[in-house]
């Protein structure tokens, strides 16, 4: 899933907390992740939030690193993702 950064907003979070609360419990959902859209491949420099989930029992395990595109991520974006407490 997909969508703007104001999802993890105070006035926002719960709506996205009690969507992830409703996926079948075979899921393995990631902590929301705040990207770059341009990094991967959008023709605009937007921040998104997005949300990965996975069936483990189909698929190798993968964690939040398995998401940031194969470039260096800057200090100050990785301290915004990293501090973004949900």
């Amino acid at each position: 899933m997909e969508n703007v950064e104001g999802l993890l907003d105070d006035k926002n979070i719960h709506g996205l907390q009690d969507g992830i609360s409703l996926i079948d419990k075979r899921y393995t959902i990631l902590s929301p992740i705040i990207i770059d859209s341009s990094e991967y491949g959008a023709p605009t420099k937007r921040l998104r939030v997005i949300v990965v989930g996975f069936d483990g029992s189909r698929m190798e395990t993968i964690d939040e690193t398995d998401i940031y595109p194969l470039q260096k991520i800057s200090s100050n974006d990785k301290e915004a993702i990293l501090t973004r407490n949900i």
